[in-house]
This record gives structure tokens, C-alpha cells and sequence, in this order.
């Protein structure tokens, strides 16, 4: 599946299961502690009683060009300098991120409640005595426990073969 058919099905499985994914930006330019800056969207999934809100991020380069892009243009203003490339990124606008760009990064951070913190070091490269990979461990365990309140084990499943190419 393309990525557009894949975000097209996303959505309609998300009507199917009336969850009620919403959307809105929190912080443009945020930067986080390794000195990365991204776009900071609070995001919500709602189905009846039960809500599931969190931040998700996106990197600059997933901003939309300004109205009268034209490459050559830009490449001769903006190219040369790196303080001009800063305003490049400025000129950008932020789009929000798809239902299915943020369910993908849910479900994979999910999968840690499946795993023990030293097998999930392990996997991801890192250091059993680190309190910031506990912290990050505790974080996908907590995504994994509110997507199980979410959605059915056949729903995950369901979600997942839809993003399994994503």
C-alpha cells in the first residue's frame, strides 16, 4: 500500500472503531535535550470514555513550503548561508502529523510492554544503568498499556497489518 492509501484506510479503520483522532499544534521550534528542533503537536484519541492524549513530534523538514516556492529562488536566497537556512525553516509552516504517522509510532513504542527493560535495552542500544532509558522504557510501556485500553487485541492486530509497510 502507498502512503496515502495507507492513511486513507487508517482513518476509515479509526471511524469503524469510533475513535475520534484529533490534533493541534502545541510549540513550533521546540527543542528537546539532545538540541533537536521539531514541531511539538498535542495529540487525542477519543472513543467514548476512554482518552488517550500525547505529545508527538515532527522535525522541520516535515513542514510545508512557503506559497511561491520555487527551487532556484530559494537555493540562491536561502542555500548560501546558514543563518538564511534558519530563516527558511522559519518561512515553513508546520503540518500536522496523519492518524497513521502517529498510531505507527504508538503501536512501536507499545511493543515495549511485551519486553522486559534489559531485553528492550537490548534492542535498542541502550544502557541498563541509564535513568533516561528507564524513562523513555516507562514512557513506550505507558503508550502500550493506554492503546490496550483503546483498542481490542483484533484491532491492534488490524492496525498493525495496515501499517506494516508504513
Amino acid at each position: 500500500m502507498d502512503t496515502t492509501t495507507t492513511k486513507t484506510a487508517v482513518d476509515e479503520f479509526l471511524v469503524r472503531c469510533n475513535v475520534r483522532f484529533s490534533v493541534s499544534l502545541a510549540q513550533r521550534d521546540h527543542v528537546n535535550d539532545d538540541g533537536w528542533k521539531s514541531d511539538a503537536w498535542n495529540v487525542r484519541l477519543q472513543s467514548g470514555k476512554l482518552d488517550m492524549n500525547t505529545m508527538f513530534y515532527t522535525g522541520t523538514g516535515h513542514r510545508a513550503k512557503p506559497e511561491g516556492y520555487v527551487a532556484s529562488r530559494i537555493k540562491r536566497e536561502y542555500g548560501k548561508l546558514a543563518e538564511r537556512s534558519r530563516e527558511w525553516i522559519a518561512a515553513c509552516k508546520p503540518v500536522a502529523p496523519s492518524a497513521a504517522s502517529v498510531l505507527f509510532s504508538l503501536l512501536s513504542e507499545g511493543e515495549a510492554v511485551d519486553q522486559s527493560f534489559v531485553d528492550w535495552c537490548a534492542e535498542f542500544g541502550y544502557d541498563e544503568d541509564s535513568r533516561k532509558a528507564l524513562r523513555t522504557y516507562e514512557a513506550c510501556c505507558e503508550s502500550g498499556v493506554r492503546l490496550r485500553k483503546l483498542f481490542t487485541p483484533t484491532q491492534r492486530a488490524e492496525l498493525a497489518d495496515l501499517l506494516k509497510d508504513y
